[in-house]
């Protein structure tokens, strides 16, 4: 069997780590499997953020640990495209990277 070779992760740039808020991050319209979040946290924490879809609005459970580089993955449920993700609201946490992972098969366009 062939490995899946095709570029399934496509990385957002933030110009400097986005404070958890409650912002309203637009992304790339487009099916995806993943949203990889990479938070700085100085207290573990639990908290919903919100994915926009094109039809549709989706609560999806996060939970960190405390950390300098804390990975989050929070899955993309739906099989319609997605917009936006909402950031939580959370003192003392934020966020450091963001990247979409497309379903298995399918190229993202960079």
């Amino acid at each position: 069997m062939t490995p899946d070779l095709t570029p399934r992760i496509r990385g957002i740039r933030l110009d400097n780590p986005v404070p958890l808020r409650g912002q309203l991050v637009q992304l790339p319209t487009g099916q995806y499997d993943w949203l990889h979040l990479e938070l700085r946290a100085t207290l573990a924490g639990t908290a919903d953020c919100w994915l926009y879809y094109v039809d549709a609005l989706d609560p999806e459970p996060l939970s960190w640990a405390a950390g300098e580089r804390v990975a989050v993955r929070v899955p993309v449920a739906r099989r319609t495209e997605l917009d936006a993700v909402r950031l939580p609201v959370f003192i003392g946490a934020e966020l450091v990277s963001l990247a979409l992972v497309a379903p298995a098969g399918e190229l993202v366009l960079v």
